[in-house]
């Protein structure tokens, strides 16, 4: 299987490599989700820059004319008042941003801090919580593994 060569690298060379339409828009919001989320993990990812935190916060996709501000897993939760977020899928959502006058910095850093302070809650209930497996003695096991468990 083929592995990019640049997966796990940090955005640097993806941002410079950009159209330069939107790479002001990419670079713009990769500075602001550091901002918002300064322990952050950035990594090359699917072609794209992952931020994680406890788990995926956000990533940012470039598109032709365009740049997605992109939710993971915690998409569907997240506060959108305006119906900004779009996407149909069963959890994931995204922004997408045609300029840098489109970036809502105070609506986009309440997203990122959301989705990190949503995935350090979930961590944290996974670690605390346990159950017990039939057969174990007493012996308790993460919920994070329930559903293999469960018939």
């Amino acid at each position: 299987m083929y592995k990019r060569s640049d997966y796990g690298n940090k955005a640097d060379d993806w941002c410079a490599d950009l159209d330069e339409g939107i790479a002001p828009i990419a670079v713009e919001l990769r500075t602001l989700i550091q901002k918002a989320v300064p322990d952050a993990t950035e990594s090359i990812k699917w072609g794209m820059p992952n931020y994680d935190q406890d788990g995926q916060v956000c990533a940012i996709r470039p598109r032709k004319g365009y740049v997605a501000l992109q939710f993971g897993s915690i998409g569907t939760s997240l506060t959108d008042p305006d119906k900004l977020l779009e996407g149909t899928g069963k959890q994931m959502r995204h922004v997408k941003i045609h300029a840098s006058t489109d970036i809502k910095k105070r609506l986009f850093t309440a997203w990122i801090k959301q989705a990190a302070k949503t995935n350090s809650s979930l961590g944290q209930e996974l670690a605390n919580s346990t159950i017990r497996k039939p057969g174990t003695r007493g012996r308790t096991i993460s919920t994070g593994i329930r559903s293999s468990l469960e018939c």
